[in-house]
Order: structure tokens, then sequence, then C-alpha cells
């Protein structure tokens, strides 16, 4: 017979034979780690915990008579010498339990509990409630109850049902559609979206545990909550690394001295740690997504074949790209990739100097909407301190995975199991200023030879009040030259090591400190990999720039200064309505300490040609309009060679007017890459491809995910793990049966600009309509205008709203009421050969015996004339009737004075 462990079994059993073979019974150590095991509690960071069957068997039987008659087992039978020394063992002896004495059983019991808790309490991983209850008297002696109860603990059968529980794919209760897995699916996915702490997911798990059904499969704790996600992302766990924050130097968790500096790190903010995921374990991840392996086997092959006209529209199209891809190169292949990079600081809380460094990677082979998802993104790791990383240190576990990549490649399944090499390598990285300086062991921004791109010094400029800057004047004879090569950098990176290894006090090198790990990549390009960010240069550089010495108050007795007409601006800015692809609505220039950087892009593309026309002189408005214009073109959807070189030539015109018009002094870094930009995408594209603007979304996504200052690293791990497991979970319980509404459920929490309208059938070829339709009465007019269509007898209904979801944007009706800050109905269309700016008045399905045509009611803008990018325009009361799918792109409209000026966007990829 089998005797369950902590049954008390009665002295009247018959004692086994000798020959133990045909009846065996359980012997076994049993240690308070145990218990708290197998009563489903955790016991030690990082240590795996999970309930299993506790009835083990042994050879033979050696049992012990007590006062009491109860038989008591050899408890250290089937452990090992190791493990019955390093655990405190419960041993219950004939003295310890005297006849009808709970109490003395009880107080061994509870002394070994206590005894067992101090010497782990460190390393006690649970969620707090759980920590209490170990110290709750009344929790305890439940315990002891049950471990001395006469009734037999009946754990092998409660451990099936956690098997089972674990894969997920039983149903949630009985007579249940959707099982366990899609369930707990959903609710990462509500935690990721509205940034859930973890009191509020054990409560919402509790609160759905007295909702369910009784016999549910739900678990009821934030603990065994995240035991079922680590099965599925044990794989993608990250490791955690720390650092001594004065000298660097590698040093355990629980150290208190440096070895490398000697210093004490007990004081806070004396450990610097970095979270690290390995690359090869997301793209394992990556490859068993369907969607991934279809676009990053076939998107950028279509993407050549198609853009015939070789016009610059992502990264395909670029030099540095195509140097890769053309005769047979590495990115030729389909189950090749390439990534690009960004490293960017950002502060973690108000009150303290702690900061986090993530670094990030893009698979350049997804299309441009999907290669921007976080859950397709990769993350290398993120640095967490009070100063800024060591990158010697903090890099090198990522060149040795790419090194292995690009050399080597691995070996990865596919969704259906296709086993095959993939190789990748590192193509692009794009930081701010401050971020590459470090990244690249190189001078800052205001040191000499800190232009990447070039040889140019620059020179120290002494300012009137006492301080200095560093700056870049244009140099006429050669403004963008001497140029930097990947040779001559080789060469300075190696004669900067042997200037410190000979201890030469000014060892630096044409702007290089010494070696950084980029450089011994073979495809990476030291020069043109290291992408312009036009998010930091130009939004939050010259822009910010131009608006803080028009409008500050510290300027306005300067010549350039136009602080006397900073309340007409803010009196237009307040008034603007914009489309609702600008995420933010404009905010006056009071605020100007506060704007993001997509305001200042904002205002740059949009709102400053209108609003400045009237408020800049002709020289400073004509110079202003010179860097609106080329940006505009250098961030199109198609851009030309020609457009990049008339580009080129109005930034040259506008760097050489700058000291003329505001002063030497004010002609930085920022100012001088302005001639380097339109190589840059040259080589690597238009500007939406590569900036900042989508790893800055990243990490707010990460710091809002931060609730309190305690245990930074474990919250950053969770986080990074539950971002992870979404599609491993889809692709596990979702990808056989996928039901519509759970899949669109699934898509809307992940994805927030995902439509959560209604949506019914096409109207159109990727086109939706939204709401619910009224019935139309066609005037005479009206039937006139769409004889033209055919339309005679019809059946009409007309209807306020459309998804183009296609060409990615919603128009609304001019007269949609519950658009009260924005407006949506200012469009381009395509009429014959002919591109119109039209105002959408309504939209009418009309149906008729032939067929169903659906047309938008429009009023025509007459335009005046263009000022850079910007037309002027003049409304027509002339009502039109034009097919919906001639609908291009919303337009921004923005009103000064008596004028109308339409702003059209760049491109669809530009987003707050």
């Amino acid at each position: 017979m089998t005797v369950n462990i902590c049954q008390r079994v009665s002295a009247e059993v018959e004692e086994p034979s000798v020959d133990q073979s045909a009846d065996e019974s359980i012997i076994e150590t049993f240690t308070v780690s145990d218990v708290l095991e197998k009563m489903e509690r955790p016991c030690n960071i990082g240590k795996e915990t999970q309930t299993e069957s506790i009835c083990y068997q042994t050879s033979h039987v050696v049992k012990d008579k007590t006062e009491s008659g109860t038989i008591i087992g050899d408890w250290t039978e089937g452990f090992s010498d190791e493990e019955t020394e390093n655990e405190s063992t419960i041993n219950f002896e004939k003295s310890e339990f005297s006849e009808g004495s709970f109490d003395s059983q009880f107080e061994v019991l509870m002394n070994a509990f206590q005894k067992e808790e101090k010497d782990r309490n460190e390393d006690l991983l649970a969620d707090e409630d759980d920590v209490h209850a170990l110290y709750d008297p009344e929790t305890i002696a439940h315990m002891g109850n049950v471990i001395l109860s006469d009734e037999p603990i009946l754990i092998q059968e409660k451990v099936q049902s956690d098997s089972q529980r674990e894969e997920g794919k039983e149903s949630l209760f009985e007579s249940s559609p959707h099982t366990l897995g899609v369930t707990i699916l959903l609710i990462c996915c509500f935690m990721i979206r509205f940034r859930l702490p973890d009191e509020a997911v054990s409560y919402l798990l509790r609160i759905m545990a007295c909702l369910l059904p009784h016999g549910h499969k739900l678990m009821g704790s934030l603990y065994h909550f995240r035991n079922f996600l680590r099965k599925y992302s044990k794989d993608i766990l990250p490791s955690i690394y720390y650092h001594c924050n004065f000298c660097y130097e590698h040093v355990e968790k629980k150290s208190k001295v440096c070895s490398g500096c000697g210093k004490s790190l007990l004081h806070s903010g004396s450990v610097a740690y970095f979270v690290q995921l390995k690359l090869v374990s997301q793209l394992s991840a990556l490859w068993k997504n369907p969607t991934f392996c279809h676009f990053v086997r076939n998107h950028r092959f279509e993407h050549m074949k198609s853009n015939t006209a070789q016009n610059l529209s992502d990264i395909y199209d670029g030099e540095l790209y195509q140097t890769f891809y053309k005769n047979n190169g590495i990115l030729s292949d389909k189950n090749n990739l390439s990534f690009s990079l960004n490293t960017d600081g950002a502060p973690l809380f108000k009150s303290s100097s702690v900061s986090i460094w993530p670094v990030y990677l893009l698979v350049n082979e997804l299309p441009i909407a999907q290669r921007k998802k976080r859950h397709f993104s990769l993350f290398y790791g993120v640095w967490i301190a009070s100063k800024k990383p060591q990158m010697w240190s903090f890099l090198r576990p990522l060149f040795d995975e790419l090194k292995h990549l690009e050399s080597n490649g691995h070996q990865f399944s596919d969704y259906a199991d296709q086993s095959f090499i993939s190789k990748s390598i590192l193509l692009t990285c794009t930081c701010d200023l401050p971020a590459r300086a470090i990244v690249y062991n190189c001078n800052q921004f205001n040191g000499e030879y800190s232009c990447w791109y070039c040889l140019q010094r620059g020179e120290t400029y002494h300012h009137n009040t006492g301080g200095i800057s560093h700056i870049f004047p244009l140099q006429k004879t050669d403004p963008k030259g001497p140029p930097r090569t990947k040779d001559s950098v080789i060469k300075d990176v190696e004669t900067a090591v042997i200037n410190i290894r000979n201890r030469i006090t000014r060892s630096t090198v044409n702007g290089h400190k010494g070696k950084f790990w980029f450089l011994y990549l073979s495809y990476f390009d030291p020069i043109h990999s290291c992408v312009i960010d036009y998010m930091h240069g130009i939004c939050l550089g010259i822009m910010k720039q131009l608006l803080t010495l028009w409008f500050d108050k510290k300027y306005k007795d300067d010549t350039f200064s136009y602080f006397h007409a900073r309340e007409k601006v803010n009196a237009h800015l307040r008034k603007i309505k914009p489309a609702m692809f600008v995420t933010r609505i404009p905010r006056a220039l009071d605020d100007l300490s506060h704007w993001k950087s997509s305001e200042y892009r904002n205002f740059l593309l949009f709102w400053g040609i209108p609003l400045m026309k009237d408020v800049l002189h002709s020289q400073y408005f004509i110079h202003f309009c010179l860097i609106a214009r080329s940006v505009f073109l250098l961030s199109k959807e198609g851009v030309t060679l020609q457009e990049v070189s008339e580009a080129e030539s109005a930034l040259l015109l506008f760097v050489e007017m700058y000291e003329t018009l505001y002063g030497r002094r004010f002609m930085t870094l920022n100012l001088h890459q302005l001639l380097h930009l339109s190589d840059c995408v040259r080589q690597t594209g238009p500007l939406y491809v590569n900036n900042c603007f989508i790893f800055e979304d990243l990490n707010g996504f990460i710091i809002k995910h931060i609730h309190g200052t305690q245990g930074i690293d474990t919250q950053i791990t969770n986080i990074i793990s539950l971002l992870k497991v979404p599609p491993i979970l889809f692709d596990k319980f979702c990808a056989d049966s996928v039901d519509e509404e759970i899949s669109l459920l699934y898509s809307e929490l992940l994805d927030s600009v995902a439509g959560r309208q209604k949506i019914d059938d096409d109207i159109e070829p990727g086109v939706r309509s939204i709401g619910s339709a009224v019935f139309k009465t066609l005037t005479r007019e009206e039937i006139d205008s769409l004889m033209k269509y055919g339309v005679r007898d019809s059946n009409v209904k007309e209807f306020q709203r459309v998804n183009m979801y296609k060409k990615g944007f919603y128009v609304y009706a001019s007269g949609y009421g519950r658009l009260q800050k924005r407006q949506q109905s200012i469009v381009t269309c395509k009429v014959g050969n002919e591109f119109r700016f039209c105002e959408v008045i309504a939209f009418l399905q009309i149906e008729s015996l032939q067929n169903t045509l659906n047309v938008a009611k429009v009023k025509h803008f007459k335009s005046k004339h263009m000022l850079g990018h910007i037309w002027e325009v003049t409304k027509t009361e002339e009502t039109d009737f034009i097919p919906i799918n001639c609908i291009l792109n919303v337009n921004n409209l923005v009103f000064v004075e008596d004028k109308q000026y339409i702003c059209p966007s760049p491109n669809r990829y530009d987003r707050d």
C-alpha cells in the first residue's frame, strides 16, 4: 500500500513483511522548504517552484512505534547528504511527541517554521500578502493541523489538475467556450494596455475568481498567474547584471564592497545594473509568428519590384541597404534580417537622478507600420543608474550576439516547424548627440571634431557673459568636408588606443577617444550607419532654437526678436483645429518650455509658415521657409533624388544665412549637421524611416509601467517579460481556432490605434462606413450632378464618417457635430489626372438598378499660391460629387485672419 506523507497511520495497521518489493511505502525527508512548496508558496528568489506529487515510494520501510502507536518513517530516506545538511529538516522523534500532546507537537513544528523563515527571509519571493501570511499564527496553525491531521492529504489528484491547468487548453469552466489560455492572454493584454500595477492585477484575479462559476480553472493569485506565464516565457526571461556605479566593476547582487575600487555598495545609488534579454530568444519567438514570417520573407522583395521609379520611400531604397542586397548580398536571402538600433536616456522619477538607458532594435524587413509595433521590436537591455552607462561593458553581450548572428547565423524554426539558418546584421544606429558620444566613444557635441561625418574642427566661441560654446561656422570652400571614411576612423581609433597605452595626455585623435564595439562588426559602416536623428537635431534643436530666439523675453532687444508679436501668434495657435493625425492640440508659446518634440515638428511642418507669414520680416520668413520646405521634402513618401538635391541646396542656403540673421554664436553642431542631412537620406531613406520618435514611445511605455521606487530591476524584468508573452500565447491558444471577437479584442488591446469602431462590411475595397446611415432625398441639382455617373432613379443613404483603412486614415464630414476641437474633412483627391483640395460635406451610397455607387459630396478649394509646401486657398460654394476612392489623404486647415492655408502631411507614418 502507498501511504501519503503526513498521514498518521493507526497502530493497528499490520506491519509489512520482509519482502517489501510487493508493497512499498513512502519514506522521505521533509523540509520546511518542501512544506512551502507543497502548499504552493515560494521560497527562494529565482527558484522556480511548481506543484508536484509528493507521494514518493522507497524500497524499504524504517519505522518506529511511538508511545501513541503512530508509525513514523525515517524521513531522511531518498535525499542526498548534501540536501539534508543544507536544509532545516523536521524530524519527529519519539521524545518530541508524547501521547495526546498536540501542543508540544505543534510547538516543534512552529519553531521549525520560524527558524526556516528566519534563514530564508531575504530570498523570499512572493506577493506581499503571501509574505505576511507566512508569519500569521492562524496560517501556521492551519498548516500544523493539516500536517498532523488524521485525514489523508490527496495531493496526487491536485497535482494532476495543476498539470492540466498549466497546459492552458482546458475550458475556463465547464461549458465555457473559451480556454484558460485565452483568458490569460486577454488579461495580459489588458495589463499592458492600461499599465496595471501588481496590486491591481491581484485584485482583478480575485474579482474574476469570485464571479466565475464554482470549479473554474483561473488561478486566484498573482504568483500563480506569473508562474503560468513563466512557462511560456522561460526562453526570453531577462538576466540582471550588477555593477559598481563608481568604477563599473561587475559585482554580485549582495556584495557590500566593490572589489575594484573598494567603495561601499550599501548606500543608495552605489550600484548600477542592467537587464539583458537574449536577441536569439526573442527572434525564436518572432519566427513562430506567421505574420512576422510572411512580412520578412516577402515585403522587401515586393517593395523593390513595385518601386520602378527608384524613389526613396523606405530603408531598402537607400544606398546602404542596396550595398548588402545587390549581387546576392546577405540581405537578398529571405531569411536574413537587418536591425536599426537606438539608445537614449530617460529620467525615471522627477525627484531622483536615476535614469534608464534602454537599447532597442527594429527589424527593417517588416513594413514600416509593423516595424514600429512594440511586440515586433527587439529589446536588448536597459541600464539603470544615476550615471550614464559604461558602453564598453553594457554593449559587450550585444556585440557577441550580433557577431554570432552575422558570421555564423543561428538555426531557427518557423510556425510550420521548418528549420533554417538566419543571419542578421546591424545596419543603422540612431541616437541623439549625447548618446552618440558614449556609444561611439567620441567627443561630445561641444568638443572639437564632434561632427561624425566630416573632419571640421569647429571653434570655441567666447560669450560676452563669460561663457563659452563650440560652434561650426560655415566653411564656404568645403561646407561638408573633408569627409570621414571607414579607413580613417579605424586609423584614428587605433592611434587613440596607442596614445592611451603610452599615457599621452591628449590621447583623443580627430574626436575619437578609443575603441567602440560597432566598429568590429563586419557589415556596420561606422559613418553612414550612424543616422542623423531629426527629432533631436531639427525639432528639439533648430526649431526650438528659432522659437526661443523669436519669442523669448531674454532676446527681446535683439534685431531677430519678435517678442512683441507673441500674443498675436498665441491667439492664432489657440484657434487651430488640427486633423486627427496630429495628436496634440497646439499650445500657446507661454508653454514653450513644456512643448514635446512632436509639437515643434508640427510647428515646423504645419503651423509655422501660415502663422509667421505676417509676423516675420521677409528675409527671416524666406529663411524659415527654406528649412520647412527641405524637411518636408526629405520626409516625403517616395522622395525623388531631384527633391533630395533641391533640399540639399536649400539647407546649404539656410545655414549660410543663419550667421548673418542670428549671429555667429548660434552656429551649433545641430545646424552644421543640416549640411549632411541629404546624404543621410540618400544612404538610409527618408527621415520618417530613421528617427527617435518610435523609440521615445517605447521609453515612455516602460516608464509608465513602473509603479514605485522599490525593486526597479524586478519591475522592469516583469514588464519586458509581459510585453513579449502575448504573441506567444496567441500562437499557442488562438492559432488553430481563431474566434473573431477574441482576435479583434486582442488587436485593440495591444494596438492603441486599432479601430475600435464597429466593423461592418466594406462599402468599397479598403473603405468602411462608420455609424448609422439615414435615407436621403436628392434635390434636382444633386441629381443633375450625379448624372455623369449614370444615376437616375435611386435609393440614397447618407452617412458622416468612413474609415479608409488601407490608406491609413478616417474622413469625417464637416457637419459631424461631435468633432469640436478638430477637423477631419479637408482632403486631397485625384479626379482624372488633376489633384484638388476639397471639403467633404457628406457621404452618399446610391443604390440603383444597375449598381451601387459610393460618393463624397464636396466643395472645392481654389489654390491661390504656394508658400514653401503650404497652399493658400479660397473655398468655393460650388458642390460636386467624387468617388470615395478618389480621396488620397487628409490635410490640416489653418485660418489666419481672413486667409486660409492647407497644410498637407508629408507621409502617413510620422505620428506623435
